[in-house]
């Protein structure tokens, strides 16, 4: 390995039997795809019994690579070039991603709670240098339920993750009459449990958007994140929101 293969495997982290095997840069681009392989050990013995370690990256076909969007390392974008399949020891690696997805679980990561504090698809691309393409449709296999919060993911029953409230969202210009973020009514809201008469119409084409994709959320956070969706468009527009948020209040 070379001295600056050993310098990208420090910053993604990868450890023996994996190494980096071979890194591409481009300066006006300022990106860096990086080449992650096997190394297997060898022991020779030479002259008088002595033996030698030799350690040799295995060479894998350019066909048998998956290629992911990592997290940008010392301000450059990076991509990891993994083997395909994903070997079972590489599956739960940050720097590697879900099959057919584009970004790393470490990128994915991100992406996903900053869209549960409320960033918008825009102040995503900016910050992390993403394209709104491969964002969408990132947010749009998270919505049908094929990737959750942190690919890949064990689905089970449907339970109930409280997400924390934000400091900044206590600090508000006048008292909020909306439940607090781990009130249950959103979770029976989400989960089609609560009915209520809804005037609203945004407020009606919401909730419909907000019940499909909870029931086809892949993991509790996902559902988590519909839930804060939920409370957060009540929270900004509760004075337009008087008759639904009056059922609420007096839900019991």
């Amino acid at each position: 390995m070379t001295t600056h293969t050993v310098l990208w495997a420090t910053l993604l982290g990868i450890q023996s039997p994996w190494v980096v095997t071979k890194a591409q840069f481009n300066r006006d681009l300022k990106r860096v795809d990086i080449w992650i392989g096997v190394q297997h050990v060898q022991i020779k013995t030479g002259w008088f019994g002595r033996k030698k370690r030799l350690d040799t990256p295995t060479t894998i076909s350019a066909a048998s690579y998956e290629k992911w969007r990592h997290l940008n390392l010392a301000g450059w974008q990076s991509y990891v070039h993994s083997p395909w399949p994903t070997p079972s020891d590489l599956v739960q690696k940050p720097w590697v991603g879900e099959g057919g997805q584009h970004f790393s679980h470490a990128l994915s990561r991100l992406i996903f709670t900053m869209m549960g504090e409320g960033a918008s698809l825009a102040t995503i691309c900016a910050a992390l240098e993403v394209s709104l393409t491969d964002l969408w449709k990132y947010k749009l296999a998270l919505d049908k339920g094929m990737v959750g919060s942190s690919a890949p993911v064990t689905r089970s029953k449907p339970a109930f993750v409280a997400p924390q409230p934000q400091a900044a969202a206590a600090k508000a210009e006048y008292d909020s009459l909306v439940p607090a973020l781990d009130d249950t009514v959103w979770l029976n809201l989400a989960s089609g449990r609560l009915e209520m008469e809804i005037k609203t119409l945004s407020l009606r084409l919401l909730l419909t958007r907000v019940k499909s994709q909870y029931q086809m959320a892949a993991d509790d956070e996902v559902r988590a994140l519909r839930i804060r969706e939920l409370h957060r468009f009540f929270e900004k527009n509760q004075r337009a929101l008087s008759h639904e948020l009056g059922q609420l209040l007096y839900k019991d």
